[in-house]
C-alpha cells in the first residue's frame, strides 16, 4: 500500500521551492524518507527536541498527505491508500467508471506519478490506466453514457485536437469522439439523458448560436438542439429526477421566469415547471433520494426559511423539509448513500461539532454522524460506488487531527503526538523555542486552553499544558532567542508586563520577569540571532538607542548597548541566522551596504561588511535555515543565480 507522501520540506507549505546553497560540502546528508505528517496551512517555525519536531504557523490541521483526490472507506472515513494515487493539482470533477474505479477531472499534471493533464482514469486497484484524453485546460464536469465519457470545462483542445470547452472520448481507449458542440464560455455541469447532453455553465454561444448559460446538444455529434430556455446567470448543477431535470446555479431567472438559483424543466416538453424552492444564494450541488432533493451551496435561506448551506426539499412541492443541519461554510458537493447524505465543501463544523470539509449527515436529525475523514482543505466533489466515497478538491491532507497553529510530530513515526497547546481559533504562531522541558510559543494570540496569555507563553514540552511563565507583551511576538538564563524576543509590542518596551525585550527564562535590558528601538523587530554576547536585530526600525540603524543592528546581549555593526538595509529584514562568523539576513530589501541583494544576504558578523555570497534569487525568498555550511532557502522564486527551476 502506498504511504502518504510527506517529506520534511512539505511541512513548509509556504515554500514553492527549496534550494541548498553550499559552501564546502558536508560529509553526509541526513535522510528524509520519514512519512512525516503535514499541515493544511503555512508553517513559519520549527523547533526540534530529540525525536520530537514542534511545528508552528497558521494551520488548523495536521495529517498524512495523500494528494487532492482520495478513495475513502464509506464506513470508517479512512483513506484506502492502495486506491488513492496522488493527484498533483486540484480535482474538480469525479464520476464512477462502473467497475470500481473513477474518472477524474480538474487542474492537475500528474496522477500517481504518471503524467496526466487535467483528466485521468483510476482503476479499482488504484492504478492509473493508459486512458489519457489530455485536455489542455481545466476539466470541471464529467458525465458517462455507455462507451463515452463527456468532458466539460475551460479547455480548448483534447488530445491536441480543437474542442472548445466540451468533448467526448471513448471510455476505454480515451480516443476523441466526433462530439463537438464548440462552446463559447466555461462549462460547469453536464447531464446526459437519452440522446441529449445538457450543458450548463457560463455559456454564451454553442455551435455559433447564442445560448444563455444552458443548452442541449446531440450526444453523437454535439449539434445544438433548438431548446433555448436561458438562465439569467451561471448554471452549476444539473440532475435528473425522473421525467424532470433539476437545475441549480447563480441565476435569478430561468426561461424568463423568476427562479432564485433553483428550477426544473420537463424533459419531454422542455418547459419550465412550477418547482421553485427559492434559494437566496448560489446552489452548487443537487442530489436525489427518492422523493427528497438535497441541495448544497452558499445560501442561508430556502423557501423563505433559514437553511444554512444544505437543505432538503420535496421533489414535488419544492418546499423545504424540517431537516436543517447547521453548517458553518459552503457545500460544494453531495452524494447520498443508503439514505444518508454525504457532503463536501468549505465548512469546518456541523452544529458546532468539528467536521473539516467532509461530513455525513443524519437524514432525520441533520446532526453529523461518526463518519469524519477530516480533510485539510476545500472538497470540490464527491462520488460514490460500492463501499467507497471518492473525494476531490484542494486539500493537502486527509484523516487529519485538529491543531491550531502548533503541533508536535514524532520523528520516529512521522505522526502527530497528543501535544496540543489549545491555542484559540484565530491564533497564529511565529516562533517556537524549546527550553529545557518547556516550549516557548510566540505569535499573535490571547489564550491557550481557555486561559489568558497574550502573544507569548510557555507550555510543557510533553503534555502541552500551559505553564505559569507569562511575560505579557502588548502585541505580537515574531522572533525569540535564549541562552538558557535569558529570553530575548522581538515583535510589534510597545510594552511588556505593563512597562514600556519598543518591539524588543528580555525576560528571565525561569520566571518570565521583565529585565531592565532595553535597546530603545523605533520599529518592529522581526528577526533575532544570538552569537556569544552579541544580539543581532533585524526588522523595520531605523533607529536603535536614538542612533540610525536601518533595519539591521547589533547590541550587547547583557547591557543592550548599541554596537558599531551597521550593514544598512534599504528595506525590512524578517529573519536572521548566525553561522561561521556570518550573519545571514532574509527580508524584502534589494540592497545592503549599498550592494544589490534580492531579499537574502550574508554579512560579516564582526565588521558588518556584506560578503561576496550572493545567491541572487529572481524573487526574494520567504524562508531561511542554516545548517553547518549549507543555507536552505524557500519561497516563490524560480531561479537562483543563473540556474532556473531550482
Amino acid at each position: 500500500m502506498r504511504t502518504p507522501r510527506a517529506p520534511l520540506a512539505a511541512l513548509f507549505t509556504l515554500c514553492l521551492s527549496l534550494l541548498a546553497l553550499a559552501a564546502p560540502p558536508r560529509a553526509a546528508a541526513e535522510p528524509s524518507d520519514l512519512a512525516l505528517w503535514v499541515t493544511n496551512g503555512r508553517v513559519t517555525t520549527l523547533a526540534r527536541s530529540g525525536q520530537t519536531l514542534y511545528v508552528g504557523g497558521t494551520f488548523s490541521l495536521v495529517g498524512p498527505m495523500w494528494g487532492r483526490g482520495v478513495a475513502l472507506d464509506a464506513a470508517t472515513g479512512l483513506v484506502r491508500g492502495a486506491e488513492s494515487p496522488e493527484v498533483i493539482g486540484e480535482v474538480r470533477a469525479a464520476i464512477e467508471d462502473g467497475a470500481g474505479g473513477w474518472f477524474i477531472g480538474g487542474v492537475f499534471d500528474s496522477v500517481g506519478g504518471v503524467r496526466r493533464r487535467n483528466v485521468a482514469h483510476i482503476t479499482a486497484s488504484g492504478a492509473v490506466s493508459a486512458w489519457n484524453p489530455d485536455a489542455n485546460g481545466a476539466v470541471a464536469a464529467l458525465a458517462r453514457q455507455g462507451s463515452k465519457v463527456y468532458l466539460g470545462g475551460d479547455f480548448g483542445t483534447v488530445g491536441g485536437v480543437t474542442r472548445n470547452r466540451a468533448a467526448a472520448v471513448d471510455a476505454v481507449t480515451g480516443a476523441l469522439r466526433a462530439f463537438n458542440p464548440n462552446v463559447n464560455g466555461n462549462v460547469r455541469a453536464l447531464l446526459v439523458v437519452d440522446s441529449t447532453v445538457y450543458v450548463g455553465g457560463s455559456v454564451f454561444f454553442v455551435g455559433g448560436q447564442a445560448r444563455a448559460n444552458l443548452a442541449a446538444v446531440d450526444t453523437a455529434t454535439g449539434a445544438l438542439r433548438p431548446w433555448a430556455p436561458g438562465a439569467g446567470a451561471q448554471v452549476l448543477a444539473l440532475t435528473r429526477a425522473g421525467g424532470r431535470m433539476l437545475v441549480g446555479g447563480s441565476f435569478v431567472t430561468l426561461a424568463g421566469l423568476p427562479r432564485n438559483r433553483l428550477g426544473a424543466f420537463d424533459l419531454s416538453t422542455g418547459a419550465i415547471t412550477g418547482w421553485d424552492p427559492n434559494a437566496n444564494a448560489d446552489i452548487n450541488a443537487i442530489a436525489l433520494d427518492d422523493t427528497l432533493v438535497y441541495v448544497g451551496g452558499n445560501f442561508l435561506t430556502l423557501g423563505g426559511v433559514t437553511r444554512r448551506q444544505v437543505a432538503a426539499v420535496g421533489l414535488e412541492s419544492g418546499v423545504p423539509t424540517a431537516w436543517a443541519p447547521v453548517m458553518d461554510g459552503g457545500v460544494a458537493s453531495i452524494v447520498v448513500r443508503g439514505g444518508v447524505p454525504h457532503v463536501g465543501g468549505a465548512f469546518r463544523s456541523v452544529a458546532g461539532v468539528p467536521r473539516d470539509y467532509l461530513a455525513a449527515l443524519d437524514p432525520v436529525s441533520g446532526a453529523a454522524t461518526a463518519w469524519n475523514p477530516a480533510a485539510g482543505g476545500t472538497v470540490n466533489v464527491l462520488a460514490s460506488q460500492g463501499d467507497v466515497v471518492y473525494a476531490g478538491g484542494t486539500f493537502t491532507l486527509i484523516n487529519g487531527l485538529r491543531r491550531q497553529s502548533a503541533a508536535a510530530i514524532d520523528l520516529a513515526t512521522g505522526q502527530a503526538l497528543a501535544w496540543d497547546p489549545l491555542l484559540g481559533p484565530a491564533a497564529t504562531v511565529s516562533k517556537l523555542l524549546v527550553l529545557d522541558s518547556r516550549v516557548l510559543i510566540g505569535g499573535t494570540f490571547q489564550s491557550l486552553g481557555g486561559t489568558n496569555r497574550e502573544h507569548l507563553a510557555a507550555v510543557d514540552a510533553t503534555s502541552g499544558a500551559l505553564l505559569a511563565w507569562d511575560p505579557d507583551p502588548s502585541s505580537s511576538v515574531g522572533s525569540m532567542v535564549s541562552d538558557g538564563a535569558t529570553v530575548w524576543f522581538g515583535g510589534a509590542f510597545t510594552s511588556v508586563a505593563g512597562q514600556p518596551r519598543n518591539r524588543v525585550a528580555a525576560v528571565d527564562a525561569t520566571t518570565g520577569a521583565l529585565l531592565a535590558w532595553d535597546p530603545l528601538g523605533n520599529g518592529i523587530v522581526s528577526g533575532l540571532a544570538l552569537d556569544g554576547g552579541t544580539l543581532y536585530l533585524g526588522g523595520s526600525f531605523t533607529q536603535i538607542a536614538g542612533t540610525t540603524r536601518n533595519r539591521l543592528a547589533a547590541v550587547d546581549a547583557g547591557t543592550a548597548a548599541l554596537l558599531p555593526w551597521n550593514p544598512d538595509a534599504n528595506s525590512s529584514v524578517g529573519a536572521l541566522s548566525v553561522a561561521g562568523g556570518r550573519v545571514y539576513a532574509l527580508g524584502s530589501f534589494s540592497s545592503i551596504g549599498g550592494q544589490a541583494r534580492t531579499g537574502v544576504a550574508s554579512i560579516d558578523a564582526a565588521s558588518g561588511a556584506v560578503t561576496a555570497w550572493n545567491p541572487a534569487p529572481n524573487i526574494a525568498p520567504s524562508a531561511l535555515e542554516v545548517s553547518g555550511s549549507t543555507v536552505y532557502l524557500g519561497g516563490a522564486f524560480s531561479a537562483i543565480g543563473l540556474r532556473a527551476g531550482a
